[in-house]
């Protein structure tokens, strides 16, 4: 599990704040679908609403942060929700999920009633597949990068960002939802040097993203700032890490060395004490 992995100093506060908060922005948009408050499901006006199936999905995020009971059972949920979701995407074939636990009576940008997007459902199988199998863990940089992306789509207007084709948009409370978990498995398992990877993932696709909408000069030059400052943070991600790992590695040595010393030390005491014994 991912307690298995070295963490850092704030790893606990780190998880149970962000598990709170995945949580808090499930239930709330759960309840924004019973009680049909609009605004809620989609805070921006006439913008995609994030679909019940994909805040139940958070919710189990949530949990996956805040404890480790049932944590498989948890990830392969999360990676079976998304894996469903994909498969009626590619084939057009119902698989009864959408409308499974509540009718959607909103569907604004959605290309079928409860069906969550592509890009959301491709995150969470690769958040699923990378909790489940610790090594894989940097696909997480992958679904960091696809959240990034449709973040910055929104606050850049680039559709293709965060919309793919015709299909349902992701919403801009699910990429921030999947930018916290994301974020978190990092910061909780001691892999920061992850993030210089998701910036140059990141990078490339909202680049193809405005390629797809179209060059004016404003695009051109976001998007050249773009990959240079996501190139530079990834540069500067990757220094940073090497530097810690080289810091523990040399604060470790002295304290092997601090340990021995003591060793020695205590040896010594020992063979004085028993030599003045046996005299």
């Amino acid at each position: 599990m991912l307690t298995e992995c070295k963490t850092y100093k704030y790893s606990n506060e780190v998880r149970y704040a962000s598990g709170g908060l995945l949580i808090s922005i499930a239930c709330i948009v759960m309840l924004a679908w019973k009680f049909r408050i609009i605004d809620i499901l989609a805070v921006i006006p006439n913008a995609v609403p994030m679909q019940f199936n994909t805040a139940l999905v958070i919710l189990f995020l949530g949990i996956t942060c805040i404890t480790t009971r049932f944590f498989n059972f948890y990830s392969f949920l999360i990676f079976g929700f998304g894996f469903l979701a994909i498969i009626q995407h590619a084939t057009g074939l119902p698989v009864g999920l959408g409308e499974l636990f509540q009718e959607h009576y909103y569907t604004a940008n959605t290309s079928s009633p409860g069906l969550m997007a592509p890009n959301t459902a491709i995150c969470f199988m690769l958040i699923g597949t990378a909790n489940i199998f610790r090594r894989l863990a940097i696909l997480n940089c992958v679904a960091f990068a696809i959240s990034l992306t449709a973040l910055f789509g929104y606050l850049s207007h680039t559709h293709s960002a965060f919309g793919w084709s015709d299909m349902t948009d992701m919403a801009i409370h699910t990429s921030i939802a999947i930018l916290i978990k994301t974020a978190c498995i990092s910061c909780w398992t001691n892999r920061r040097g992850y993030y210089g990877i998701s910036l140059f993932i990141f990078s490339c696709m909202f680049s193809y993203a405005l390629n797809i909408d179209g060059f004016d000069i404003n695009s051109l030059l976001l998007n050249m700032l773009i990959i240079f400052s996501s190139l530079s943070c990834s540069v500067i991600c990757y220094l940073w890490h090497i530097f810690e790992h080289s810091i523990e590695k040399h604060l470790g040595d002295h304290q092997i060395e601090a340990r021995l010393d003591d060793g020695i030390k205590r040896l010594e005491e020992l063979q004085l004490k028993v030599s003045k014994a046996s005299r």
